[in-house]
């Protein structure tokens, strides 16, 4: 989007402008950058290809989810810094991809770069587009121990409901580490759970859990 905009020199050079350690230069340069973003025209054949993928997925809510190109690299995970969008529609999917892309421009994100000596480093921002889905149960796996760092163990955490409760820190999920030798699961951490997000319409809301459920 960037190279095809000729936009690129202008970010670099906000990026360059940057004074890491003043507030309010982060600030101005991320209101500048995701300015730009949002008012240049995306690209026709950007927009062909993105609806294609739409029509592709059969329609309805989408989520549109961030992945930096250097994320989860040996220097820098991305995780949390980027933006994702659920229950997307056909008339704001161009607008969220769009907003996907200016968020690797927020103010955290440009000291987070700074601070992982990013800042000449070409990272870019993949979006996912996936269909919705009105999970029982979700969750995200670690195929390697993010505390310990051991490569035999993995970790999966699991609660209730939309994935999104999950990875945005609003619940506390159960977790499960499994030895990946002969994958039994060698610890179960079960917590007690009060809620549950579930998609309803355009938005997501809190659904209370039944005791025995919770627990």
């Amino acid at each position: 989007f960037a190279n095809l905009s000729h936009i690129s020199a202008e970010i670099k050079k906000a990026l360059d402008e940057t004074d890491v350690n003043d507030v309010n230069s982060i600030d101005k340069a991320s209101n500048v950058l995701c300015d730009v973003i949002h008012d240049t025209p995306m690209p026709q054949e950007i927009v062909d290809e993105i609806m294609e993928s739409y029509k592709q997925l059969g329609g309805g809510y989408l989520a549109v989810r961030s992945s930096a190109t250097a994320e989860d690299s040996a220097i820098a995970s991305w995780a949390g810094e980027l933006e994702t969008y659920l229950n997307t529609t056909q008339d704001n999917l161009i607008e969220n991809v769009k907003k996907c892309w200016s968020s690797l421009f927020t103010p955290r994100a440009i000291f987070y770069r700074h601070e992982k000596n990013l800042i000449d480093h070409d990272v870019q921002v993949a979006v996912v587009l996936q269909t919705m889905v009105q999970s029982e149960v979700s969750g995200v796996c670690f195929t390697v121990h993010p505390v310990t760092e051991s490569q035999n163990q993995l970790i999966i955490e699991a609660g209730y409901g939309l994935g999104e409760a999950v990875v945005s820190g609003q619940i506390t999920p159960d977790s499960y580490i499994v030895d990946k030798t002969n994958l039994e699961i060698t610890d179960i951490n079960v917590n007690k759970q009060t809620k549950k997000l579930v998609q309803q319409g355009d938005k997501n809301v809190w659904v209370d859990l039944l005791e025995a459920e919770g627990d």
